[in-house]
């Protein structure tokens, strides 16, 4: 046994808890075994451990999974807020992206990584550049979903030439599948208006014969969604289906302004819904019926969105956000309580990568969060799932591995050189991209 957390309360989300909020394993010892869980009981294993850690204070959980985001966009954090959606994408976010070096995109995209671990985040679902993003997710050691959005913003579409499909088609070969699938590459269109129906046929049809699963924005603003139907006769996700884009599992980033079909076609054809509260409450983008989800079935993931539109990757921020959402918008204190909510940043965010991760279970990889709560702000604790989604704070991580590995520990990276990004962020991505 490599490792061995003695006397720490485990939430595992199991079956078990999905349904019952109140249970865990208090005073439970976790056996970790070649990056698996070997050993996970209120009594002790057989045998020494390399390594062993008594903490009657720690609470195990499994890994956080940020179902959508956009990793390097940490770089225009706090650069364009208090903005709505269409003109803070096109007018701000774009122009910048556009002078963006290959360098510039490595160092966003570690400090992201760094500040996803350091939060207890084990695993993202990525859309930006893989071809940048992937070499760092793999040096790093976590858990990645990266797609390349394919945009067509004229009308001279090409599929074999756009530079979209010719990324996605590099990674494809190079990374998909990558350490034993740590790693998997999607497919992408970044949304009904930022291409035209022969974009999203010869993307689905990519998708469809290489087997990919596919990611897109979906009717994340009214405009969005009102314009679509205004020019095409049709919701966005009506026309997107016509053209076969949910042949393939699917993840929907943000989905606020679903109409109830749309969601019976996301549902039918097994997608997943990325619900981004705090991207979508800071855009005033609105507040996703994520009621209306539930009840026709569909999966609900939790995501951060880019940090442009965030400023802060705290997944347990973000889960109390979500609950109190649907509570106030539906005037109903039962909406959304706190253990269906760790099921969405967990299981559900597995599901969506296509994963089997999200909970602690024997011969499960070993992606835990490890909380220290022995803090004021998580005394009493009656019921650890309630203060897992109401009361902590991603600070109060203290570890984070993945298979294992312990990536992040008491402020200190196993895997990134925190000093040297700092460096390169200071004195070469910000001068160039904003000439300070």
């Amino acid at each position: 046994m490599d490792l061995l957390l003695s006397g720490v309360t485990a939430v595992t989300m199991g079956e078990l808890q999905v349904t019952v909020a109140t249970s865990s394993i208090r005073n439970a010892y976790i056996g970790i075994t070649d990056g698996k869980i070997s050993h996970l009981s209120d009594k002790p294993p057989s045998g020494q451990a390399k390594r062993t850690l008594h903490r009657p204070h720690w609470v195990v959980m499994p890994g956080l999974v940020n179902a959508h985001t956009h990793l390097p966009m940490t770089l225009l954090r706090g650069y364009a807020d208090d903005l709505p959606l269409q003109p803070w994408l096109f007018e701000h976010i774009f122009p910048i992206e556009a002078k963006m070096r290959p360098q510039d995109l490595e160092v966003g995209t570690l400090l992201a990584l760094a500040e996803a671990l350091a939060g207890g985040v084990t695993s993202v679902t990525d859309m930006y550049t893989p071809i940048n993003i992937v070499p760092c997710v793999a040096q790093v050691g976590m858990k990645a979903n990266s797609a390349r959005g394919v945009l067509c913003l004229n009308d001279n579409w090409d599929f074999e030439q756009a530079d979209g499909v010719r990324e996605m088609k590099q990674v494809l070969r190079d990374w998909h599948g990558y350490d034993n699938g740590r790693i998997a590459i999607d497919a992408c269109i970044h949304a009904e208006y930022t291409s035209p129906p022969e974009a999203w046929r010869d993307v689905a049809a990519f998708a469809k014969e290489n087997e990919l699963r596919l990611q897109v924005h979906i009717s994340e603003t009214e405009k969005e969604h009102v314009e679509c139907i205004a020019r095409r006769g049709k919701t966005p996700t009506q026309v997107l289906a016509k053209q076969g884009i949910f042949d393939v599992p699917v993840t929907v980033g943000h989905g606020v302004w679903l109409t109830n079909e749309d969601m019976q076609i996301l549902a039918d054809k097994q997608a997943t819904i990325a619900h981004c509260p705090a991207s979508n409450m800071k855009l005033a983008s609105g507040i996703a019926r994520l009621d209306a989800m539930q009840n026709v079935g569909l999966n609900v993931a939790l995501g951060s969105d880019g940090m442009a539109s965030h400023n802060a990757m705290d997944m347990f921020a973000d889960m109390k956000l979500a609950a109190l959402l649907q509570k106030v918008n539906r005037r109903d204190a039962s909406a959304l309580p706190a253990h269906e909510c760790l099921k969405m940043a967990t299981a559900n965010g597995a599901k969506s990568q296509g994963r089997e991760d999200g909970q602690l279970k024997i011969g499960h990889d070993a992606d835990l969060v490890i909380l220290d709560f022995d803090k004021p702000h998580l005394t009493p604790c009656f019921n650890p799932m309630s203060h897992l989604v109401y009361a902590t704070k991603a600070s109060d991580v203290v570890m984070t591995l993945v298979r294992g590995k312990v990536l992040y520990e008491q402020g200190e990276f196993a895997t990134i050189d925190m000093e040297q990004v700092k460096w390169q962020l200071r004195n070469r991505v910000l001068p160039h991209l904003y000439g300070n």
